[in-house]
């Protein structure tokens, strides 16, 4: 699937249910995908195209405070023992599991790239899915963001990033050796908010080479800007982190 398929689709996960139908037959890209209603969730969506009978799964980016916790557990290095992205994982292989032999794709954005890609870490869906674009995934710089994978994935994801968004700053650092292709694209802006919007990549915008030293040395500007420390101390406590029993979820409240 070409990169603005997947861009349109992936917008799409974010729509309500009364805004989505619509969405999708406003633009010739789209108008011949229908979503699986009874295989989707607010998280993860898969719509079939009703011309070839192809499938193309979405990981929906942040978007409400369940969200947000998630996303405190990927910067805690907690990725892997997070309950949202293991619930995204589960689902999404049940997707493949009932449509594997048809053509699947898949695309997210910013939390949804990177539970996205962590999903394709499953050899069974990444043998099955043929191709996922990330669009401004999260990968950060002072953590080692996914699992090692002994299947490479090199030419099964590409990871389109505006060159001033943070949160997907560790693609800039090259720092996931068989996880993907990188391509950055000159922002249009200065303003962190809006280079990580979808949007973005809607205007056409034209790719740039940025070296590791240049991501390095914006990553550190950042960490401290941000943070007030530099990268190697956020690499500690995420490393610290690691060896934290995950809270676990009870009926009743946690424990």
């Amino acid at each position: 699937m070409d990169r603005d398929t997947s861009l349109l689709l992936t917008e799409r996960s974010y729509d309500n249910p009364d805004e989505l139908k619509r969405n999708l037959r406003s633009n010739d890209k789209t108008k011949n995908y229908k979503l699986i209603r009874n295989m989707s969730s607010d998280d993860v969506r898969v719509f079939k195209n009703l011309e070839d009978n192809s499938f193309h799964i979405t990981h929906r980016g942040t978007d409400n405070i369940k969200d947000v916790k998630t996303d405190v557990e990927l910067a805690l290095g907690q990725g892997d023992n997070s309950k949202d992205i293991q619930n995204r994982q589960q689902q999404t292989k049940l997707i493949v599991d009932k449509f594997k032999g048809r053509k699947i794709t898949a695309s997210g954005h910013s939390l949804g790239g990177y539970s996205i890609t962590q999903t394709m870490t499953d050899p069974f869906i990444a043998d099955n899915v043929s191709m996922v674009h990330t669009f401004n995934g999260a990968s950060l710089p002072h953590i080692r963001t996914h699992k090692e994978v002994k299947h490479d994935l090199t030419d099964k994801i590409i990871h389109h990033r505006n060159d001033k968004d943070i949160v997907s700053l560790g693609h800039g650092l090259r720092s996931l050796k068989g996880m993907g292709k990188v391509i950055h694209y000159k922002s249009d802006t200065n303003n962190e908010l809006k280079a990580h919007r979808l949007d973005f990549f809607k205007t056409n915008p034209k790719p740039v080479k940025v070296s590791p030293l240049k991501a390095r040395l914006y990553a550190e500007r950042k960490s401290i800007q941000i943070f007030k420390v530099p990268t190697p101390v956020l690499t500690g406590v995420a490393t610290l982190s690691k060896f934290i029993r995950p809270v676990k979820r009870v009926k009743n409240g946690y424990m």
